[in-house]
């Protein structure tokens, strides 16, 4: 992974963090539980159930 995707990948989480009011690291945690899970992060059903 690049810095400039590290970059995207952390502001992501922090907005989506602001925007739920949730820790970062809690939406990190369940962001990658729903991935490992399902193996399809592109599947916006899967976001949402994770979130």
């Amino acid at each position: 992974m690049n810095q400039d995707v590290l970059e995207f990948v952390t502001y992501c989480i922090k907005q989506l963090s602001l925007t739920l009011n949730m820790k970062q690291g809690e939406v990190y945690r369940r962001l990658k539980s729903a991935f490992l899970k399902n193996r399809r992060p592109y599947d916006p059903e899967i976001l949402r159930n994770a979130l």
